[in-house]
């Protein structure tokens, strides 16, 4: 019987969308806290011819893609820069990734141990990052999450001819007490939360003859979300915040060489400030919503130290 425990995830860029590479495919393994793959079916469709008994005549399956979701915590890897750019739709290039329009699939391969030996395969190929989150609070580690979307689904009980696997590189485990900056125009404060979420649209594609998806399409801008909460000081958060008014966020997390990402946001527009609290403190949560910016050419851009 297979153990949690044991359960491994790797992941590959395809070149191909929907084909996994197999001329000596080379694999990283992917550092997650959770990893929810599954092939589910579009629609279920049920007989209507009435039968004597009352019972349904047949039922068949139709479009079959993949969904999930993966977490895991923020530490800088190969692995995770694919998530990402496949979150914002834009490549690194001398350590800057930009959002932009560009689809990236990958392959995601779960292993799981299963006795003495043995060891069952489940590949889910054709796989886009549709929501891209980074969270952390002055108490907690930095942590990633995705939600997934892809094609098909396969399962073996062996390696693919001539693959191999790396290792994960583990940067240090970066958590809210840790280095990092916050940089709004205009506001000092001191900060106990930040939320980031990248959402982009997106959905299987489905035709004749066909019993699994056979692309992902992309529909509608990218929404990006940042909400913060900081300590009630003043009222400058209502200064700062105004209406209609774009401001430039900036937050790192995490410092030193390797080690901390850097997002940067020239155009946002806040929501009015909302009171929160935390334990006995008086807290401004906010709430800011991304567009794209002219000088920047993108809405998000992210810097790797």
């Amino acid at each position: 019987m297979a153990d949690t425990a044991d359960t491994l995830v790797s992941v590959i860029r395809e070149v191909t969308p929907g084909v996994t590479p197999t001329t000596t495919p080379a694999f990283k393994y992917l550092d997650f806290s959770d990893f929810n793959l599954n092939l589910d079916p579009a629609n279920q469709i049920t007989s209507d011819i009435v039968k004597a008994n009352r019972a349904a005549s047949d039922t068949v399956m139709t479009g079959y893609s993949v969904s999930g979701s993966a977490s895991g915590e923020l530490r800088r890897d190969t692995t995770l820069d694919w998530l990402i750019e496949s979150g914002i739709g834009g490549a690194f290039a001398s350590k800057v990734a930009k959002g932009g329009s560009t689809n990236f699939y990958q392959t995601f391969e779960q292993q799981m141990v299963t006795g003495a030996g043995s060891k069952a395969y489940f590949a889910y190929s054709g796989c886009q990052v549709s929501k891209l989150g980074f969270a952390v609070d002055a108490s907690a580690k930095a942590t990633w999450s995705a939600d997934i979307v892809g094609m098909a689904q396969t399962q073996r009980t062996a390696i693919m001819s001539g693959a191999t696997y790396a290792a994960a590189t583990q940067g240090p485990l970066l958590s809210g007490a840790g280095n990092g900056s916050i940089t709004i125009a205009g506001l000092t404060a001191t900060f106990y939360s930040l939320d980031l979420q990248i959402v982009t649209n997106r959905s299987p594609k489905f035709a004749l003859i066909s019993q699994n998806a056979f692309g992902i399409s992309t529909g509608g801008n990218r929404q990006i979300t940042l909400t913060l909460q900081l300590y009630r000081d003043d009222i400058s958060p209502e200064a700062v915040f105004l209406p209609n008014t774009p401001i430039s966020v900036s937050t790192m997390i995490g410092s030193g060489a390797g080690n901390a990402l850097t997002f940067s946001m020239a155009r946002m527009f806040a929501k009015p400030p909302k009171r929160a609290t935390n334990g006995d403190s008086e807290m401004v949560e906010v709430e800011l919503v991304a567009a794209h910016d002219a000088t920047a050419g993108t809405d998000i851009t992210i810097t790797q130290s």
